[in-house]
């Protein structure tokens, strides 16, 4: 496949221009406003003489005539690249000649006609080809296919329930039933992608195509085998994708991804997509697409932990990394990032076991932790338990002693094995300190025999036994919370409060969603660091 170099506006400077080299095909992404559709006028008119630029707008019209009505083949390409211009010259250097009038940014593209208009002139031409072959021809002559012959079939595959034929010069639709239709009466998803079709294998041979919005009124299902065939049948072009969706762009498998951050009416700031291996490219166009500070928390999307710190961290992109270890990888690689240097990128994650030293070493690459030991023992601190008996009409100091003895209770039963864990966190921390600058075998195993050595087992295990028996023997409730790692205690509490198993954490989720919303939070900042 060829690749092609295409120009752009330098960042900052619509003055000069800059080569983006290589591409086989490329996605502009911006949101709305960005200058999406002012930077595809600006590629159509600036690019190298050797090199044509076919660009489909977004204000396009699908309006499909029930009859195509002939002409000759040179003013239907005239027509469909030119608008009708006789001047071609003219009309490639300035849009005032050409197809799009005096508005070749936001006018509406009313140019279907010219795309069945060519397709048709295209079909007879090669039929008449055809016909002066075989009579000059001493051996069979294989007829050769035309563009419509390659759209219907590239069509049918994308409709399996649907096929086109065009009968004299009207296009029909056939059901699977044998049932006949005017091809005007199409839906608009079916007339959209028999337009692109037409527009992309029409183009001229090695060029250039921009297509503003190539999602429009198109099924996401259908969006990617729409344009991997498209490029597929024309692999002689290059295909510029100008788009505000990032799942669109996170799915087009293309070796040149620009991020359109902004337009301020003369220039526009762009800068290419990062690649990370910790971050794939979705996650990466999220992030950049995103107005806001992100902050990578634990759990997955629209699951319990996300929910919580959606509502929490309103001001922020919450984004959802699965395990603490994937936070924590995914909030340094970002930040490891030249071109994102200007974001704001924080993680969060349950405190788990961790120790002080290594809560502090997280801090210091921007990772902070919650005050308890799971985000699930949030739901379960003094204030909101009390708030949530109240709004079920029952006394919140009863109600919190009797939760508060419970999670007390369960802790006890646990303690071996809470310590034992505790303590497992607090060697393997130690070990991953280990210093892997060391050089030549005396000083690796006098480095590593200092770590062994500092590891006291014993005096490790009854420390923490120490500190969690103080914790139950003075009372200390937010202690507990704090060192109790069990994700079901939030759960297990339900019938203290009257209520079915389990459905006690249901039920502020669906606090956080009612007009009770800023309550809850409140509660719930009290126990969350403040970013």
């Amino acid at each position: 496949m060829e690749t092609f170099s295409i120009l752009l506006p330098s960042s900052g400077d619509s003055n000069t221009e800059v080569a983006v080299n290589d591409v086989r095909s490329m996605v502009i992404v911006g949101a709305n406003g960005s200058g999406k559709s002012r930077l595809g006028h600006w590629i159509e008119y600036n690019q190298l003489d050797d090199k044509f630029v076919h660009r489909i707008s977004a204000q396009r019209i699908a309006q499909m005539e029930s009859e195509v009505w002939p002409m000759s083949y040179e003013e239907a390409e005239s027509g469909f690249l030119y608008g009708n211009s006789s001047n071609k010259r003219k009309a490639k250097k300035d849009p005032k000649y050409g197809r799009w009038g005096d508005e070749p940014v936001t006018g509406m593209s009313w140019d279907f006609d010219s795309v069945l208009g060519f397709l048709y002139a295209e079909e007879e031409r090669r039929n008449r080809e055809y016909v002066e072959k075989v009579k000059t021809s001493k051996r069979g002559v294989k007829l050769p296919a035309s563009s419509l012959d390659i759209l219907r079939e590239s069509w049918h595959e994308l409709f399996p329930h649907r096929k086109i034929e065009l009968l004299s010069n009207k296009f029909i639709t056939t059901t699977i039933d044998g049932e006949e239709y005017s091809a005007s009466e199409m839906s608009d998803g079916e007339r959209i992608v028999f337009y692109l079709l037409g527009q992309c294998l029409l183009a001229p041979k090695n060029s250039v195509v921009v297509i503003d919005e190539p999602e429009i009124h198109i099924h996401r299902s259908l969006q990617t085998c729409l344009w991997d065939k498209i490029e597929s049948l024309r692999d002689d072009c290059c295909f510029v994708y100008l788009t505000h969706d990032l799942n669109f762009a996170a799915n087009r498998d293309t070796n040149s991804k620009i991020w359109l951050r902004s337009f301020d009416g003369e220039s526009w700031f762009w800068e290419e997509v990062p690649c990370n291996e910790e971050l794939n490219e979705d996650s990466i166009l999220e992030i950049i697409g995103s107005r806001k500070p992100i902050l990578f928390v634990e759990g997955e999307k629209n699951c319990y932990d996300h929910k919580i710190y959606q509502a929490i961290y309103s001001d922020y992109l919450v984004i959802p990394r699965g395990s603490c270890v994937k936070v924590i990888e995914a909030t340094k690689a970002l930040k490891s990032i030249p071109s994102l240097h200007h974001l704001e990128v924080r993680g969060l994650i349950d405190r788990d076991y961790r120790t002080e030293e290594e809560l502090k070493s997280l801090k210091a690459h921007g990772i902070e932790t919650i005050d308890v030991a799971e985000v699930e023992n949030l739901l379960c601190v003094e204030g909101l338990i009390k708030y949530v008996a109240v709004s079920l009409e029952l006394d919140p100091t009863e109600i919190f002693e009797k939760v508060k003895k419970f999670v007390f209770t369960e802790f006890q039963k646990e303690l071996t094995s809470q310590v034992s864990k505790k303590v497992s966190f607090d060697i393997k921390f130690r070990l991953n300190i280990f210093n892997d600058t060391s050089k030549g075998v005396d000083d690796i195993s006098k480095q590593l025999d200092s770590v062994f050595t500092s590891i006291d087992i014993d005096e490790i295990y009854q420390r923490y036994h120490r500190d969690f028996t103080l914790h139950i023997e003075a009372n200390d409730y937010a202690s507990v919370l704090k060192s109790f790692n069990r994700k079901s205690l939030s759960s297990r509490v339900s019938g203290v409060l009257g209520l079915a198993n389990g459905k006690y954490p249901g039920l502020v989720l669906r606090y956080i969603n009612s007009s009770r919303k800023d309550d809850i939070i409140q509660e719930l900042k009290r126990h969350t660091p403040d970013l």
